[in-house]
């Protein structure tokens, strides 16, 4: 008993270390821990859940449900939608799905100047959007997936089970719709659809081993997914976890019910420190213009014409309330929640990239 309270309290303080190190790359704004409990945006909440960029302006969605557009050169900002499960950019629209008592689910594209909500008519509650192809995206909800007709309805199947909810919703372009979900240390895994039978599998490779395999529904949550823009009918989707003694995360490249490692980064041991063996945490994955953003513990990981960097995660600065960082090479980042920590060394604030409307990679067949 006294060998586990002194390596919990050597874990304790290797932990302190690490906050302490992410407090002085970022620096977050000082709040006191009873302050952090209730941080938020007026209008986007306590997180955000997403966001998109082009030079003229930041779109995010936040926690509270709304899409806020931030103009990038004043920093005015404008709220122009309520009650959004979910956006998705497709060429020059970016498409919000929202779900309301009296609309039911709806359809608009937020950077139309007068956009016209599309009524879906879907049985179930909204989950999400996926790239279908079309000039639509298709849609998710608990109950129906649906893709975008020629006509300009939706073609519906119902789903074999009620789902009950997503965190990262994408598609593969073959007939496959993938939902990611993320429960933090009690895993979430990533489950396929069938958007013609509507049938549901989980899509991971077993593993005898405790928390063992690939994308083990049990200890592995999903914190992005998107088309493979390299590989027809696949995706790419990221795992991470940081829990206690342990830390794990990985790309992953799923064709199907394949699954095969693409990216993961051993964290270095330094002499003298608690040992931490494993691989760096991943907290968040985007697409970017010729590969990805893979966010970790202060530093990401950027896939670039097929080579991986390591760079530390830029400062924040204070811009029309939000936190933001600019790397060298273009990326956006913001602050996304906020904050765990001493009142003197606020940390553990979730940092999340946002994506180039103009330089996102269509999927491999869709060019």
């Amino acid at each position: 008993m006294r060998i586990l309270i002194f390596l919990l309290l050597l874990g304790f303080s290797a932990s302190a270390r690490a906050e302490a190190r992410q407090e002085s790359v970022s620096n977050p704004p000082r709040i006191s821990p009873f302050q952090a409990a209730q941080w938020r945006d007026p209008d986007l909440g306590r997180s955000i859940r997403k966001g998109f960029a082009n030079a003229e302006a930041i779109w995010l969605l936040g926690e509270s449900g709304q899409v806020v557009r931030f103009d990038r050169r004043s920093g005015e900002r404008l709220v122009l939608a309520g009650s959004v499960a979910d956006i998705l950019p497709e060429g020059n629209r970016l498409w919000a799905l929202a779900s309301n008592e009296a609309q039911g689910e709806t359809l608009r594209d937020l950077r139309a100047e007068e956009p016209t909500p599309l009524e879906v008519n879907a049985i179930g509650e909204a989950i999400g959007l996926f790239p279908a192809g079309a000039a639509r995206p298709g849609i998710l909800t608990t109950r129906t997936v649906l893709l975008p007709s020629a006509e300009g309805d939706w073609t519906r199947t119902r789903l074999a089970a009620v789902l009950d909810g997503a965190n990262v919703t994408t598609s593969d372009g073959a007939g496959g719709v993938y939902i990611g979900l993320n429960r933090g240390e009690w895993g979430g895994g990533l489950r396929r659809v069938d958007a013609t039978t509507g049938s549901i599998a989980f899509v991971t490779e077993p593993s005898e081993e405790l928390c063992g395999g690939l994308i083990n529904p049990e200890c592995d949550p999903v914190v992005g997914a998107f088309p493979d823009p390299d590989h027809q009918g696949c995706i790419l989707t990221g795992v991470g976890l940081a829990h206690l003694f342990s830390r794990k995360g990985a790309i992953l490249r799923v064709c199907g019910s394949e699954i095969t490692p693409v990216f993961s980064a051993p964290i270095p041991q330094s002499e003298g420190e608690f040992p931490t063996p494993g691989d760096w945490p991943l907290y968040s994955l985007v697409q970017t213009r010729d590969g990805w953003i893979a966010i970790s513990d202060e530093r990401y990981f950027q896939m670039r014409a097929g080579e991986v960097v390591e760079y530390p995660v830029p400062s924040l600065r204070d811009w029309s309330g939000l936190r933001l960082g600019e790397a060298s090479d273009g990326a956006l980042f913001v602050m996304s929640a906020c904050c765990w920590g001493a009142a003197s060394n606020p940390t553990r604030f979730s940092v999340l990239a946002i994506p180039d409307l103009n330089n996102i990679t269509a999927p491999a067949g869709a060019r």
